[in-house]
């Protein structure tokens, strides 16, 4: 059992000796499994660590490009060695086929992104199906890593002559060609011409394109003349296909520009994105390969660049992460966009935005005292689970539309779309007037929060208290039990499980502003505003003018619908699942806790403890940081990296704006030129 145990742990780096290696190739005569297999070994030996500790970092590929040199070194000193290995190296590619190779390793293979992460999944837990003829095969079986690309990488040119030479030592014909890489790269063009041919052409790009004509469309012709190319014997005609070819591409390159901002216009599409890059890749390989197969003689340079790149792109199409990136970054960027339209009429820059900030989020605190009288009276009924949570949804989605249609305003909504609209402000930060500018505009977005949340606060409390103390006065009976405020009030503890509750509550409350981007994004991009205007039946029912005022209704308000349903279906049902799951997770939303609270106080009438008061009161403090900070931090987070501000620009105006808080506290309640 211990030699298992220790097989396994040097299965990862084992390998022969070099000596054994290099004097034991195979030869031509040999079985081309058996030379394959000689072949990895020296692969190995040059990749795998071994016994032998390095003073370099293994991960920064100088010891295995130092061990590259070190055995062409030893073969130059030995020439029955070379001998060897140069027909054992030169009959492996000549028995094997390049075409999988140029075509597919490195290239997106599928026509979707679930497609795609699937097969990358796949390829990344099973083993290849061994293939010997296939050079895909040995390439994909020993480039798999990023320490693979750091070798690579450092493998110098004249290395990179030397093993060119090594390949040809022993030939009496020195111009003889090396298996069928021109004829399996020039098949490899054709091929991937024709996938961009079928790519360019489908409706989803064409019709994005200034001429949907397809006979004008740039994929469509290029194929055509790479044909022709191939067709043509002339050189001098040839020289002209060439010429008009690498036009062709920069035509495929613009068109796809042009596509990126119909996409930036009209709405994005994660399917269209993957196409598009897709594509791009496509005519990169194709580019690439073109300008090896013209090349008479290949120079270590372009060889190295080639291969580089082709490691490179191997690589990362063995990764999960940068497939969703690519897919989902424009997404991400346009929700952000929209997100931030949004959020530019959160921020209040003047005392008299101020004060209307504090009005609106004064109405969406009653507003939301209604909404806590019905939860206490929703919960008294005694419900099931599930219709518990339904119920509590559909009021708080209910009582979020009201508050959108009167035009108040939800404190704990705006911290996740004012944050795209600060972040789309965060340009040209080398200047120091637009550096201040920023800094200005975070102490105006902290100075509105501030506002809207004491707005809600001093709207709900009072009008929670009057309908409580009302009720009972009325019924003779307080609005909750003793048992159950007193609850109410020990579930709002700062010393419980309040503050990680409220941390989640603002991953909710940010999961709603991404769901609203998302449908205003669908919206848009499938014009159903032009759609639902000139719908027929829609025009006979409602004539024209209703028509297209309802169209422009939904075009303006369909995201606030979406965010206010979906969250309050987060916070209504969201605890009602991890119960049935087995796990205890509730929602802490500073605006409706704050009328509980106050419910819970009145119905008690002044029976509480001291210590019950003060930490709940603490607690839906906690609310409030907690609800609007992490909502914030997670909204701030994607629009930064979707518009690809980097860490140390963030972290010096982070600095600024504490250093400016510190040293003047008020411009957290009031505008600097009150002051």
């Amino acid at each position: 059992m211990s030699d298992f145990w220790k097989r396994l742990k040097l299965s990862r780096n084992v390998r022969k000796e070099l000596d054994h290696i290099l004097s034991h190739a195979p030869g031509s005569d040999k079985s081309l499994k058996e030379r394959t297999n000689w072949f990895f070994d020296l692969l190995d030996w040059i990749r795998h660590r071994g016994e032998i500790q390095h003073v370099a970092e293994f991960k920064t590929g100088t010891p295995q490009s130092v061990r590259v040199r070190h055995i062409l070194n030893i073969l130059d000193r030995n020439e029955n060695w070379k001998l060897q290995v140069a027909s054992t190296i030169r009959s492996i590619f000549n028995q094997t086929s390049a075409l999988n190779l140029f075509e597919q390793t490195g290239l997106t293979l599928q026509d979707s992104v679930a497609a795609e992460f699937i097969d990358r999944i796949q390829k990344k837990f099973l083993p290849l199906p061994p293939d010997e003829t296939d050079l895909a095969y040995l390439f994909q079986q020993n480039f798999r890593s990023d320490t693979d690309l750091q070798w690579v990488q450092q493998i110098d040119h004249l290395t990179l002559q030397r093993i060119q030479e090594l390949f040809k030592f022993g030939l009496d014909d020195k111009n003889q060609p090396i298996g069928g890489f021109q004829k399996d790269a020039k098949k490899a063009i054709l091929l991937l011409s024709v996938q961009v041919q079928a790519l360019g052409l489908s409706s989803a790009i064409r019709l994005r394109l200034s001429d949907p004509d397809f006979t004008k469309n740039s994929f469509y012709l290029f194929a055509q003349y790479l044909q022709k190319y191939y067709a043509e014997n002339d050189q001098d005609l040839k020289a002209v296909l060439a010429s008009q070819l690498n036009k062709k591409i920069e035509a495929c390159r613009r068109d796809l520009a042009d596509i990126k901002q119909h996409l930036n216009e009209f709405g994005v599409s994660v399917q269209i994105v993957f196409q598009i890059d897709k594509l791009e890749s496509l005519l990169r390989r194709i580019q690439n390969l073109f300008y090896i197969t013209e090349q008479q003689e290949i120079e270590p340079i372009v060889l190295s660049n080639f291969l580089e790149t082709l490691v490179s792109e191997s690589v990362d199409k063995t990764r999960l992460r940068p497939l969703l990136g690519e897919s989902f970054s424009l997404l991400s960027r346009k929700i952000v966009e929209r997100s931030s339209e949004t959020g530019e009429h959160y921020i209040a820059r003047s005392t008299l935005q101020q004060k209307m900030m504090f009005n609106h989020a004064f109405g969406g605190g009653v507003m939301t005292a209604l909404t806590c009288i019905l939860k206490i009276a929703i919960t008294a009924i005694g419900l099931n689970t599930f219709f518990a949570g339904l119920a509590a949804s559909l009021n708080y989605a209910f009582s979020f539309l009201l508050i959108h249609f009167f035009n108040f305003t939800l404190a704990t909504k705006q911290s996740s779309m004012t944050a795209p609209a600060l972040a789309s402000k965060m340009q040209n930060l080398d200047s120091p007037e637009s550096f201040d500018k920023i800094i200005d505009e975070i102490l105006n977005l902290l100075r509105t929060q501030v506002t809207a949340v004491l707005g809600n606060i001093l709207g709900v409390v009072p009008f929670v208290f009057i309908i409580a103390f009302t009720y009972a006065a009325v019924f003779d009976t307080p609005l909750m039990s003793e048992s159950k405020a007193l609850d109410t009030l020990d579930d709002f503890s700062i010393l419980g499980f309040t503050p990680i509750f409220a941390a989640f509550t603002g991953v909710l409350l940010w999961l709603s502003s991404l769901i609203a981007g998302w449908m205003d994004n669908w919206f848009a991009y499938h014009r159903l505003s032009l759609a639902i205007g000139q719908n027929r039946r829609l025009r006979f029912i409602l004539g024209d003018v209703k028509a297209r005022a309802f169209a422009q209704f939904l075009r303006k308000n369909l995201a606030a619908i979406a965010g206010s349903v979906s969250l309050g279906f987060l916070l209504g049902l969201t605890p009602s699942i991890f119960q049935f799951l087995g796990l205890y997770l509730d929602v802490r939303h500073v605006t409706l806790s704050s009328g509980a609270m106050t419910a819970a106080i009145v119905s008690l009438k002044g029976a509480a403890s001291n210590y019950y008061l003060i930490t709940a009161a603490l607690g839906i403090l906690s609310m409030a940081i907690l609800n609007l900070s992490v909502s914030f931090f997670l909204a701030f987070t994607v629009a930064v990296r979707a518009r690809k501000i980097q860490a140390p620009e963030r972290n010096r105006i982070y600095q600024a704006v504490i250093r400016k808080i510190a040293s003047s506290p008020s411009l957290l309640f009031v505008p600097k030129k009150m002051n």
